[in-house]
């Protein structure tokens, strides 16, 4: 993958495979065709427009900042996001998406961990327009608290067309003991075996070449 340094507010990318950092307060990123995109910026507003028939796989692992996000998808786009928290502060990401026209795949996948100080407010606001059709929009956000401090979860689905496939799920928890104790009957220490399952729920759909860039 490539590595950008985005010095500007508006950066174009067509079939690219990219690490971005920087650190502007907005950033406004126009993707044609296939496009893989790690975000390892500091972007506090980041505004994402899909042309149609593209593709846009979005990873952002290990995130500490408060992020609001917006994705506006045309006709025929595919929208995967991957985004893994790991603050140690209060932190709230906000996910707007836009489905604006027909055939359209748009998946939200986030995770968090609340650990030492840390504690989230995540919303997410799937956005359908009327009339369009064959649209698919799946949300899924889990917080494994650890720390026992509050968490928040606020998913939407604003959905103004009656042809489309709509699902979500939320959950906060707190570490299995079953996945403990199976791990201790193995021979592993107990501060192991937390952060091990810790381990697996904040990487867990990444793909290697992801983690080899982080």
């Amino acid at each position: 993958m490539n590595k950008i340094i985005v010095e500007n507010d508006v950066i174009s990318f067509d079939n690219e495979e990219v690490v971005i950092e920087s650190k502007n307060p907005f950033l406004k990123i126009e993707v044609k065709n296939n496009v893989v995109i790690l975000d390892k910026s500091n972007v506090s507003n980041l505004e994402i427009t899909m042309a149609k028939d593209s593709t846009l796989k979005y990873y952002n692992y290990q995130a500490k900042y408060s992020k609001n996000i917006v994705v506006k998808m045309q006709s025929k786009a595919n929208f995967k996001a991957k985004i893994s928290l790991l603050g140690k502060q209060d932190v709230s990401w906000k996910v707007d998406t836009y489905m604006l026209g027909n055939n359209i795949k748009n998946e939200v996948d986030i995770k968090a961990l609340s650990k030492d100080d840390a504690s989230y407010k995540i919303e997410v606001n799937g956005h359908v327009k009327k009339n369009t059709k064959n649209n698919l929009m799946n949300e899924s956000i889990q917080v494994l608290n650890v720390n026992g401090n509050k968490c928040e979860i606020i998913p939407n689905m604003l959905v103004s067309s009656k042809e489309v496939m709509a699902n979500h799920a939320a959950s906060i928890a707190h570490i299995n003991e079953n996945e403990i104790f199976y791990l201790q009957s193995k021979g592993i220490l107990l501060q192991d075996a937390k952060k091990l399952i810790e381990e697996g729920f904040i990487k867990e759909g990444f793909e290697d070449k992801i983690l080899q860039n982080i």
